[in-house]
């Protein structure tokens, strides 16, 4: 394969990073929104609901990234086979 195809993989895998940081990004500040809630209203459903969304994101951009990990080396086994 040419050269190209390895750089459009690279590129793919660097879009699948960028994607897993803004989820990862996000889940932070989902559950630090839990003191502007706070200072707002003090109620503890607010924070806990806030906190495991925030916990959720951050998994999912781990997951984003470790799959996008995977399936750029899967790709280039592809291509130097």
């Amino acid at each position: 394969m040419s050269n190209s195809d390895h750089l459009a993989n690279e590129r793919t895998l660097l879009a699948w990073i960028r994607t897993g940081i803004a989820l990862i990004g996000f889940g932070f500040v989902i559950a630090k929104f839990v003191l502007f809630l706070h200072i707002l209203k003090p109620t503890s459903t607010t924070q806990s609901i806030s906190v495991i969304y925030g916990e959720v994101m951050i998994i999912l951009g781990v997951i984003t990234i470790l799959y996008g990990l995977y399936a750029y080396l899967a790709y280039e086994k592809d291509l130097e086979r």
